[in-house]
């Protein structure tokens, strides 16, 4: 990591342990698993529960998560004004972009690979696809915080645009059984993560095949393309709008 970058990413990191947000999200996201395990112990929630729960976890709760959390990266900063200080710094505006997204990227991955990490080890210990689910959460996080990333800094209502894309493209599109399903990023991630959640239409068609290595690199050609355009977004805009 070059000295630009690592300042950046330094500098975007250092704050989070103190945010109000993270001080109470990790409690209440403890208790819950606790709640979960005692559930689970008593009998209260069956295994079908949890594996349902597992699948959400990476689809829709990945790009959800990351349409909350790709805010904090730049439009945060952009709308609170706060900015300034990083973009006087000694780090160009694309590097500056591109790290804060990225780190935004790795810390949702973090966190929802030790939510499902938590959650296997309730439902009775890690099977033989939970590194191909791990491996979908980190692509996932990485694909939908850029891509939230770009329409954040593109529009104010950043929040709300990438969740109507999400529900209205993404998602249906993914799950159609055709071809067309391949131009959608669930598509691939739930391909990786090795589980189908087709939709049923009403006339007979071949399902098209499914392959995980090219899932995996149209993910991470995704993620790249996504963070570069970002970077170059990010530091075409004039200083005013930035802060």
């Amino acid at each position: 990591m070059t000295r630009p970058a690592l300042i950046a990413w330094r500098s975007y990191i250092a704050p989070i342990t103190t945010l109000r947000a993270a001080r109470i999200g990790v409690p209440i996201a403890v208790l819950l698993l606790a709640a979960i395990a005692a559930g689970r112990f008593l009998g209260l929630i069956p295994p079908e529960a949890l594996s349902d729960l597992q699948h959400f976890i990476i689809l829709p709760g990945v790009p959800l998560f990351a349409a909350l959390l790709g805010e904090m990266a730049l439009r945060d900063g952009i709308t609170q004004r706060t900015l300034l200080y990083p973009l006087l710094g000694p780090v160009p505006r694309g590097t500056l972009a591109a790290v804060r997204t990225t780190a935004a990227a790795l810390l949702l991955a973090a966190a929802t690979v030790a939510l499902m990490a938590a959650l296997k080890l309730i439902a009775g210990g890690f099977g033989p696809g939970a590194a191909r689910e791990m491996a979908a959460i980190v692509l996932a996080s990485c694909v939908y915080t850029a891509l939230a990333g770009v329409v954040h800094i593109l529009s104010s209502r950043g929040l709300i645009l990438n969740l109507a894309i999400y529900a209205v493209c993404d998602y249906p599109l993914g799950r159609l059984p055709v071809g067309l399903r391949v131009l959608a990023p669930s598509h691939h991630v739930r391909t990786l993560a090795d589980f189908s959640d087709p939709l049923r239409i009403p006339i007979s068609v071949p399902v098209a095949a499914a392959d995980p290595l090219a899932s995996t690199l149209v993910l991470l050609v995704i993620a790249a393309v996504a963070t570069l355009a970002v970077a170059a977004i990010f530091a075409n805009k004039k200083l005013p709008e930035l802060c």
